[in-house]
């Protein structure tokens, strides 16, 4: 009997549906302000979507939802657009509960109007009602963050192609920079500089702390990871190249390398040459940055391989002939010169040895390099052929090192 009463009841309702879902939407738009933005939701939009849940809920209550018509679909619906129109969830939520006490509102004025033991029926349908609504919101709830999430998803994939674009692109077209501007949250004009790190899949986790941390500090930033490297654009405004540099040191957990800083998002490509270049110079050690306006002589050997291989073997060709642990012995004994400023003494001091020792080295340095330590452009093919042994190990290996430098003179 009272199960056909709430039917009765609910038949009535579905009878009222247009003027039902008229007053839930003015509710609505009057307690809550996201839905008072027309280019939000229009007024239409927000009609419909009051009538479509209505009469499901009605439906479901009444026990006539039509064959092959899915209750939950009207909800679902109305949490993804919701979500691609930017409504917040809590208003969504919000909405919903305006919606249970409509529902109730409704059926209560409806009872009183109707036959006796009517109002009792209602009254006793109320955890139906809030049974409902409540599945209804949490169905809402669930379709809001997914699409929210693929709509995440999207942005970041666009941000991506957009960081791609600028860094590949020595001539990006004006509106592409503009748009990129906007979307990565940078200036669209100023000075930048790119960042490069290597990345390992296996071993690396993409950089997602160094954007919030640089942005506090007012260097707005957009990152990107892409096979074996990953980059950062960074806005540097008035920004210092060593207060950046530093920053980065304390938030990068791999050796980075910096580009010089370029003038507008159309020199992004450039700039990221210089950054992998510089990179290209770290040496193995603790992470730290790698500016390559102070790795210039090491980004002339890494950019031209081939030119380097064939220096060191002109130059130190007949050095590194030599058996292992003299190889090393000397090879350690020029660079330690060449460092220390060319000074005996600072490198015997360094090498914990006697100054003739190293006086000695020297010379059969010359005779296997075939010049004098004296002549400025021998010395420099010296340096260069050196930093080519360093940086290219593939081009010319050092293999094992020698167990000390003292033991040969």
């Amino acid at each position: 009997m009272a199960q056909t009463s709430l039917r009765l009841l609910v038949s009535a309702l579905l009878g009222r549906l247009p003027d039902l879902a008229r007053d839930l939407a003015e509710r609505i738009e009057d307690e809550n302000r996201a839905y008072g933005h027309r280019d939000r939701v229009t007024r239409a939009d927000l009609l419909d979507s009051c009538h479509d849940n209505l009469e499901r809920i009605l439906q479901v209550l009444a026990g006539s939802v039509p064959d092959g018509v899915d209750p939950l679909e009207a909800p679902r619906a109305t949490g993804r657009r919701r979500a691609v129109q930017g409504v917040p969830l809590e208003a969504v939520l919000h909405a919903y509960r305006l919606g249970t006490s409509t529902i109730w509102e409704a059926l209560l004025s409806e009872a009183r109007n109707g036959p006796p033991g009517c109002v009792e029926v209602a009254t006793e349908a109320t955890s139906s009602v809030l049974e409902l609504v409540h599945r209804y919101s949490l169905v809402v709830a669930d379709a809001y963050r997914a699409t929210e999430a693929e709509l995440g998803t999207r942005d970041d994939d666009r941000r991506a192609a957009l960081v791609d674009a600028l860094l590949n692109d020595t001539a990006p077209d004006p509106a592409t920079a503009a748009a990129a501007a906007v979307a990565l949250g940078l200036p669209p004009h100023g000075r930048f500089a790119v960042v490069a790190l290597r990345y390992d899949a296996a071993v690396d986790r993409p950089l997602t702390v160094p954007g919030d941390a640089l942005a506090v500090r007012g260097i707005p930033s957009a990152w990107r990871t892409t096979g074996d490297r990953e980059f950062g654009v960074l806005a540097l405004g008035e920004h210092s190249p060593a207060t950046v540099d530093a920053l980065l040191e304390s938030l990068l957990p791999r050796c980075a390398g910096v580009s010089w800083p370029v003038t507008g998002l159309g020199s992004l490509a450039e700039a990221r040459w210089a950054a992998e270049t510089a990179l290209a110079t770290a040496a193995p050690g603790p992470p730290r940055v790698y500016r390559i306006d102070d790795r210039l002589p090491e980004a002339l050997v890494v950019s031209q391989p081939r030119l380097a291989g064939r220096l060191s073997e002109r130059v130190l060709g007949r050095l590194l002939e030599q058996a292992p642990a003299e190889r090393r012995i000397l090879v350690d004994t020029l660079e330690v010169w060449l460092r220390g400023g060319r000074s005996v003494a600072a490198a015997a001091a360094a090498l914990h040895c006697h100054r003739n020792t190293v006086t000695n080295r020297l010379r059969r340095i010359e005779a296997m390099t075939g010049g004098s330590l004296d002549d400025d452009r021998h010395v420099l093919c010296c340096f260069l052929a050196l930093t080519a042994v360093r940086l290219l190990p593939a081009e010319m290996p050092l293999d094992t090192p020698a167990p000390g430098l003292a033991s040969a003179s």
